[in-house]
């Protein structure tokens, strides 16, 4: 059994406990008051600093998101057309504007072999499956379509790719 004296203060901020700071001495009731002041004093001041840095790295967090995010909205952007086609006969126009920083739309125009011009309009209901994009930039992928002349499975278009801003 050891023995000694042993005191434990309360890390206290906002009213909640997160944590405490023990101390022990090899001497009975060795902890004079002025060291009991002194070892609370110690522990706020431990609190206060335990939640400045939590509330560091939160920020950071948020700061990352919002980079995260806002790289997100750049990919996406770069993956619409920067035109509508010109077609005799026909006047097209196209706008886009996300609900949220990042949306999960996407349509394009493409120019089929036998003169058609087709349309793509796609809507991401997965928006989590975008957060899985390598770092180096988006993959390319086929969208498929099926039509009336039968090109079932077809790749008909590729995805753009986005390099990420930075990357080699």
């Amino acid at each position: 059994v050891t023995r000694g004296a042993i005191v434990s203060a309360p890390l206290i901020v906002h009213d909640q406990l997160i944590g405490v700071l023990n101390l022990h001495k090899h001497e009975i009731d060795s902890f004079s008051t002025s060291e009991l002041k002194l070892i609370q004093a110690s522990a706020n001041q431990a609190a206060i600093a335990i939640e400045k840095a939590r509330l560091q790295e939160k920020e950071v967090e948020q700061l990352q998101m919002e980079r995260e995010m806002e790289l997100g909205r750049k990919i996406q952007l770069s993956m619409l057309p920067e035109a509508c086609p010109s077609v005799p006969g026909w006047e097209f126009a196209a706008s886009y504007q996300a609900a949220h920083l990042v949306g999960g739309d996407f349509y394009d125009f493409l120019q089929l072999s036998d003169g058609r011009l087709g349309l793509i309009i796609g809507d991401v209901t997965d928006k989590a499956a975008r957060a899985e994009a390598r770092e180096d930039g988006l993959e390319v992928r086929e969208i498929r379509v099926e039509d009336a002349l039968g090109l079932e499975g077809v790749p008909v278009v590729h995805v753009r790719t986005a390099a990420r801003p930075g990357a080699n």
